[in-house]
């Protein structure tokens, strides 16, 4: 990033207020108070769904204290408004170059262009096998980083991994395009956006297009929202350690409302030993997914899927929701629910195409053992038939 002058104003808070779509339910402030029952006793749960996403939703009226044209030097924007008590910085169209980690601030959101037009292009490099941190977290390189805050935000961004390189391998495009280190480059380990330890945090209408490695890292958070965006394209999307993903990593009461996600390798829901916290009450809705939802450890439990349509494209190797691998992950905990989904797994041949989860009146859950495997090769068993009032989140509040 090239330093340069920010320009600093402060509003009123009815005027900073820019035009953005309407707030929907799931964001809303008037969702009440926390629901003390569920409204269907066999699903208790239900009561932890209703309380996913950011506490007292997406805020809407905070000041624009910053704007920044590309030239300007973004940390510098994020730090000054951060210490005048937090605000919006306000992001221009064009493109912006990242060339040093993006420090995310607490209660500073960064608002891209009303027509969508801002974009953030990461030349970083990282190569694979960092250590950990003292607090045992990765050290990856990472383009946006949120470490220990609170109610920040980015929106509107498009946020790219060097676009100056050769597209990442797709099933479309490769044989084997889940691999690491394409075209024999080992410095694309460049995680794009990362939540690690943050609380009341969101991403709202952006697109991570074309990451090193995973385009979303969300770890040991609570309440984080993640709603109208779309994550696509990873150039290290290889095994043993799962690259390329959108990760959930000891992470509770996430909300992932209306995604749009495509050759990636997986959606993973886990608690692995970084974590502090178990990997539980995340929901994901309305969602249309070309990748598997992925599963796995002990601590991972009682998260829901709901009215998402899981597509799988011929030579995505994995059933639409796995559970892990037996040598490598501990199967998922009890409690994983899934409903009114669409999940086809699509294989070049009609004939051999299958779809998992399919009736809308039956309730779905992942088994926990491997050793059911052989008994039920695509993970998902029926666990009842559906609530009465048609949904597991949110619950129905009751009347007074």
């Amino acid at each position: 990033m090239t330093p340069g002058p920010v320009r600093l104003f402060a509003l009123s808070l009815l005027a900073a207020a820019l035009p953005l779509r309407p707030l929907l339910a799931a964001d809303a402030p008037a969702r009440g108070g926390r629901v003390t029952a569920p409204a269907d006793a066999r699903f208790p749960a239900m009561v932890e769904w209703a309380e996913a996403g950011v506490r007292g939703g997406i805020p809407r009226d905070l000041p624009v204290l910053a704007t920044v044209t590309p030239g300007n030097d973004l940390q510098v924007a994020l730090d000054i408004t951060a210490t005048q008590g937090g605000g919006v910085v306000d992001l221009a169209a064009g493109d912006f170059v990242i060339t040093r980690p993006l420090q995310l601030r607490s209660g500073v959101v960064l608002r891209g262009a009303a027509d969508g037009g801002s974009r953030l292009h990461l030349k970083l490099r990282g190569r694979a096998g960092a250590a950990a941190d003292p607090d045992g977290f990765s050290t990856w390189t990472t383009g946006l980083h949120g470490r220990g805050i609170k109610r920040a935000g980015l929106e509107r961004l498009t946020v790219v991994f060097d676009s100056s390189l050769p597209p990442p391998p797709t099933v479309a495009t490769e044989k084997r395009p889940y691999v690491n280190d394409p075209g024999q480059r080992d410095d694309l380990w460049v995680v794009s956006v990362r939540f690690t330890q943050s609380e009341d945090c969101w991403i709202d209408a952006c697109r991570i297009v074309d990451s090193g490695t995973h385009p979303l890292l969300l770890e040991d958070c609570r309440h984080l929202t993640v709603r109208h965006t779309e994550l696509t394209g990873a150039h290290n999307k290889g095994g043993p350690d799962d690259a390329g993903c959108l990760v959930l990593d000891g992470s509770e009461y996430t909300l992932l409302d209306g995604l749009t996600v495509r050759d990636l390798r997986h959606v993973v829901l886990e608690a692995s030993s970084s974590a502090a916290r178990p990997c539980r009450y995340n929901v994901l809705i309305r969602s249309s997914l070309a990748v598997d939802v992925a599963m796995r450890s002990r601590a991972t439990a009682h998260n829901l899927v709901e009215d998402c349509t899981i597509e799988l494209p011929p030579g995505h190797p994995w059933t639409p929701f796995g559970i892990g691998e037996p040598k490598r992950h501990q199967p998922p905990g009890p409690g994983n629910v899934i409903h009114r989904c669409r999940a086809l797994h699509k294989s070049g041949n009609e004939k051999r195409n299958y779809s998992v989860a399919e009736d809308p009146a039956q309730v779905y859950t992942l088994i926990t053992d491997f050793k059911l495997e052989k008994r039920n090769p695509r993970h998902v068993v029926p666990l009842g038939p559906a609530p009465a009032s048609g949904t597991l989140y949110p619950p129905p509040r009751p009347q007074p």
